[in-house]
């Protein structure tokens, strides 16, 4: 199964079963279409990856490419994905002490 059609079975089963079922087949057929498209996934820089942590397996995405959302898009990204948030903090440090561990040698 193609990951655009995992997302559109992911998508169809979180819809509330009395939306689901007064669905024709006609429309039921379009949401999985729209929700089959991979806009998504055409990155120039698309680098994922998973780590073992004591903690479980975290998983870390690097996303990169030329901007396509619109600056109210933008403008509301940044308020619902805050830059000043735990994790980011912690991996920011990791990143820092690791550049000045490269830089000035252990």
């Amino acid at each position: 199964m193609l990951m655009g059609e995992v997302r559109a079975e992911q998508f169809m089963r979180v819809l509330a079963p009395e939306v689901r079922d007064s669905l024709s087949s006609e429309q039921e057929d379009a949401i999985r279409a729209a929700a089959e498209k991979n806009t998504w996934d055409n990155h120039f820089l698309d680098l994922r990856f998973s780590v073992p942590t004591p903690f479980g397996r975290f998983y870390v995405a690097l996303l990169g490419g030329p901007e396509r959302r619109s600056a109210a898009r933008r403008a509301m990204d940044r308020k619902r994905y805050s830059l000043i948030r735990p994790g980011n903090l912690v991996l920011m440090t990791i990143v820092f002490l690791l550049v000045a561990w490269i830089l000035f040698g252990a």
